[in-house]
This record gives C-alpha cells, sequence and structure tokens, in this order.
C-alpha cells in the first residue's frame, strides 16, 4: 500500500514554498500603464489653465500654491486614469504679447523641455466664440513654434460649452478645422459633469491608436535634442547625489529646469555644446520670427 502521508519536514518544506510564492506575488511590480502626453496651447484667457484643472479632476479655478494672476510659465502635472498615466503640460505664456525675446525664449524652451522627447495630442484651446483675425494669427504661431505637420497632432478643444454647445456642423464651418484634427468641448465651470474628460481622452486614444506605430507621438529634432540634454543632466545629477553620498532620485522638476538652463546658458559642456548650440539656434530664429 503507498503511503500518502507526508512528515512534518515536507510539510514544513511545502509551507515554506507557499510561502515565497506569496512573497514573490507581492514583491512583483504592477505593469506600468501606458504614457498619455498632452500639451495644452492657445492664446492667453482662452482657457488652458482651467482645463488643465478639469483633466486633473479639480475645481476649475483651483491655482497651483506657487501661481499667481501673473504666472507664464509651463508646468506639468500627472494623473492616473483608468488605464492610462496622463501628463499634462500647461502653457500659460505662450503667446503673452508683452514678452521680450528673452522671455519668449525661456517660454519656449520651457515648452520644449517639458514635453521632449515629444506629445501625443496638442490641445489648442479656445472659446466658442466666433474666431478673430487676432485667433488665426495666433495658430498660424503655434504651427510656427512647433512645425507644420502638428495638424495631425492637435485636437481643438472649445471652453465654455455651457453657453454654446456645439455640433461637427458649426466646427465643419469654422477656421480652425485648418489648424485640428478633430475637436471636443469642455465645460469648465461644471467639474462634476462624469462624461466630458473620459469622452476627450477615448477621442484622444482612438486618433493616437490609428497612427502608424513611428508615428504614435509628434516629435520633431528639437524635442529629440531636448531629450538628449535632459537625460545628460539627470545623468549628471544622479552622478552629484552619489558623490555626496545620497541615494539617488529623480527630480523631474529640478531635471526640467537645469536643462532649461543648460540650454539658455549656452555654456555646455564638450559632449553637449553641438546639441545645445542647435537648440537655442531653433529657438532664437523662431523666436525671431514671432516679433
Amino acid at each position: 500500500m503507498t503511503n500518502y502521508s507526508t512528515t512534518h519536514q515536507q510539510q514544513q518544506d511545502i509551507s515554506d514554498h507557499l510561502l515565497l510564492q506569496d512573497k514573490d506575488k507581492a514583491t512583483m511590480t504592477e505593469p506600468k500603464k501606458p504614457e498619455l502626453k498632452i500639451m495644452l496651447i492657445g492664446k492667453t484667457k482662452a482657457g488652458k489653465t482651467s482645463s488643465m484643472n478639469t483633466l486633473m479632476g479639480r475645481d476649475p479655478v483651483y491655482s497651483l500654491p506657487s501661481a499667481s494672476s501673473d504666472t507664464t510659465e509651463c508646468t506639468s502635472e500627472t494623473r492616473e486614469f483608468d488605464d492610462y498615466k496622463l501628463v499634462i503640460i500647461d502653457t500659460p505664456g505662450m503667446l503673452h504679447t508683452k514678452k521680450t525675446k528673452a522671455e519668449l525664449e525661456k517660454t519656449l524652451t520651457d515648452a520644449i523641455v517639458h514635453a521632449a522627447p515629444g506629445v501625443h495630442m496638442f490641445l489648442l484651446v479656445t472659446t466658442h466664440r466666433a474666431e478673430s483675425k487676432g485667433d488665426m494669427e495666433s495658430w498660424k504661431i503655434l504651427q510656427e513654434m512647433f512645425g507644420e505637420n502638428t495638424k495631425d497632432y492637435t485636437l481643438a478643444l472649445f471652453t465654455k460649452g455651457d453657453i454654446k454647445p456645439l455640433s461637427q456642423e458649426d466646427f465643419d464651418g469654422r477656421r480652425i478645422k485648418g489648424f485640428s484634427v478633430d475637436w471636443h468641448t469642455f465645460d469648465n465651470k461644471e467639474n462634476t459633469i462624469p462624461d466630458q474628460v473620459p469622452e476627450l481622452l477615448k477621442k484622444i486614444n482612438s486618433i493616437v491608436q490609428n497612427r502608424e506605430e513611428k508615428k504614435k507621438m509628434y516629435t520633431n529634432e528639437m524635442f529629440q535634442q531636448a531629450q538628449k540634454i535632459k537625460e545628460e543632466m539627470e545623468k549628471k545629477m544622479r552622478e552629484e547625489q552619489e558623490k555626496q553620498g545620497k541615494k539617488p532620485e529623480v527630480d523631474e522638476e529640478g531635471i526640467i529646469q537645469a536643462t532649461v538652463k543648460e540650454i539658455l546658458s549656452q555654456f555646455a559642456g564638450e559632449k553637449n555644446c553641438k546639441i545645445v548650440f542647435d537648440v537655442v539656434t531653433w529657438i532664437k530664429n523662431t523666436v525671431e520670427k514671432l516679433c
């Protein structure tokens, strides 16, 4: 007769094995959620910041602790939403009419570095009202900034949807259609509307998924060059932390600001000299066209 009983040692071995399996499951990291990077662009007071608040699930009139009514710096924030990690970039000072060339260079550099190596969608934020000549000029400027091929990566976001809901027919009759591939409406006064953010993200994701694999994200040489400098700044920061006996930690905003400073200073090390020069030259030439 076969003896199916187990010894105390065998039971202990089985118990230890199951315990190890449970530990392995507990320590297994969840797979990273795919990133969806969105940049808000448009004229001053078009509703970019309130749209960012809506996307982040906040009160539309919320202000960052460091922000003021005169804030014109780019900011980026992340949020996990369903199956995605959203990265939202706000560009409040991109088309500020009273900026000097130096300030405009700083703003443009800031935007490029925040977005590097590229974005999945530009949200061209505008109001529901009739388009003006100034609107057209501003959209042309944004196209100059990021490249003519941005149309296929731009979605028009109409704010103040509570005042005048838009239809596809309305969009088809507007000149902004020449700068965007699709459209959506936000009511930023009511962040309790359950479907407006999911519907927008569903629309963006559908557009992204229908692109060719190599064209999922909009990028160009300047975004790629900025990414190289950003990676070099991160490496430099980690090395300095290790020298000081600190645990290397990634300070994303610190890396961004160090990269912006590196580009604008034009005093880069030999390794970065060429790519920094290329970025600075492009920024200066672009700003020259805009002023």
